[in-house]
């Protein structure tokens, strides 16, 4: 196996990490749970004692329902980052692309900490695979030119 596909693997493991991380986020119910009390009206002192008079809801909510769409470019971001950090792993022959893929470790590493009493923790698996990929990007060699073909000689 050739280390290049190595490399690309493990961007691109990154980002479907991230991608399912996002959607995980965005649409499990768990996120937030609660308890809502409802008081039923009572009409004489017998129904009082015979019933409480708050009816007990437990409910769930996901994290754009609680916190509406402005979280979905705080879930989009790391996304974006795993994308571009996938795009330098398959065109490492680009000058720059080791840089590219250090800084998105960087980014992604940052940003973790940042929300790490929030979101940051669900993308620690994506932030790995990113400094993976880096890793091993740093220490392969450049991929050699494809040779050019040779102009033929009419005799």
């Amino acid at each position: 196996m050739k280390r290049w596909n190595v490399i690309a693997k493990a961007a691109a493991a990154a980002l479907v990490l991230a991608i399912g991380a996002s959607l995980w986020l965005a649409l499990w119910p768990g996120f937030y749970r609660g308890v809502a009390a409802e008081a039923a009206p009572a009409t004489s002192a017998a129904e009082i004692l015979a019933q409480p008079s708050a009816q007990m809801r437990q409910f769930s909510r996901s994290l754009v329902d609680v916190n509406g769409v402005k979280v979905i470019p705080i879930l989009i971001f790391p996304v974006a980052i795993t994308l571009v950090a996938l795009l330098a792993a398959l065109w490492r022959d680009v000058s720059g692309s080791k840089l590219v893929l250090w800084a998105n470790a960087g980014i992604l590493v940052s940003f973790c900490l940042v929300a790490a009493f929030s979101v940051g923790l669900f993308y620690l698996p994506a932030t790995a695979g990113v400094m993976t990929a880096a890793f091993l990007n740093q220490w392969s060699k450049p991929l050699a030119p494809e040779p050019r073909a040779r102009p033929r000689r009419n005799v």
